[in-house]
């Protein structure tokens, strides 16, 4: 069950179906909401197609080389800095900062998306097999980190965007720095972290709008 790029990308295309909504204003924040799903769509699709086309494959190859010199030192803080925006919108919340929601609210929203892709992100995993680029196992699509990065990243910036525009993107600078770490580190293809990035967009996409947000 592995390079089945056509049927992929079906399924994305219902996603943003069933993700994109009406909106009940047209404030700059719901606009932007609006475009959250096509975007993430046209990310995950983009790192499929990168995933398992030869020639597109070769330049993710080719971005590695350049950033693999020879001597440098590998920077693990991705492991624990994935975790920033998702705990920014906690903490916020908790210390009473006021966003979209309750914190009860945002845990069953935050739940939810993180549920969703934990399930994709699965199906990614073993239906793809690809392998890493350091070679240590067949779990490279798409990026775990990245995936859990940018869905903190997405939730923070409903919950906070409206109002204080510049935690939004400083939750999205972080997810990105994420991205670019694990390739970095040789732990990712680009299209991983590419695909991984669309994924979390699109995951707290459908998980508000499950729950009618």
């Amino acid at each position: 069950m592995k390079h089945h790029p056509l049927f992929f990308i079906i399924i994305l295309a219902l996603i943003t179906t069933s993700a994109t909504g009406q909106t009940d204003t047209l404030s700059v924040s719901a606009i932007h909401t609006r475009w959250v799903p096509l975007v993430g769509t046209t990310l995950l699709a983009s790192g499929t197609l990168f995933s398992v086309q030869p020639e597109l494959h070769r330049r993710s190859i080719e971005m590695r080389d350049a950033l693999q010199i020879d001597g440098h030192s590998q920077l693990r803080f991705d492991d624990y800095a994935q975790f920033i925006p998702i705990a920014t919108s906690a903490m916020l919340n908790i210390c009473g900062v006021e966003g979209k929601h309750s914190l009860k609210r945002l845990s069953l929203l935050s739940g939810t998306s993180f549920l969703i892709g934990m399930t994709a992100l699965e199906a990614g995993k073993y239906g793809f097999h690809v392998q890493r680029p350091n070679g240590h196992g067949f779990t490279s699509f798409p990026s775990g980190h990245t995936w859990f990065a940018f869905t903190g990243a997405e939730i923070l910036r409903r919950e906070y965007g409206a109002d204080y525009p510049w935690i939004a993107v400083g939750g999205y600078i972080v997810a990105a720095t994420i991205g670019f770490m694990r390739m970095y580190n040789n732990r990712h293809w680009f299209s991983d972290v590419v695909a991984g990035a669309g994924l979390g967009m699109l995951c707290v996409s459908v998980s508000y709008k499950l729950w009618g947000e």
